[in-house]
């Protein structure tokens, strides 16, 4: 984590998903853990950008906004 900042590195950790679209079961079990990645990245001063696999398994093309809101989850305020 630290070299990723150190670098400038942006990641895309792709976690948002629209309260409607459930989430597959291998990703579920690990989804708190990845919220914890991502607010130790975020304390490190990485880049963090949204993403999203919109148009495969169910996952719309309108959903970066779902992203943006998991971020909050995750420690970020709503302006970073």
């Amino acid at each position: 984590v630290e070299r990723i900042a150190a670098q400038g590195v942006a990641v895309a950790p792709t976690i948002g998903r629209p309260p409607w679209s459930p989430l597959p079961l291998q990703f579920e079990a690990r989804r708190e853990a990845r919220f914890k990645v991502i607010e130790r990245m975020h304390r490190a001063g990485v880049k963090l950008v949204t993403g999203t696999d919109a148009g495969i398994g169910g996952v719309p093309h309108d959903s970066a906004i779902w992203g943006v809101r998991a971020f909050t989850r995750a420690g970020l305020s709503n302006a970073e």
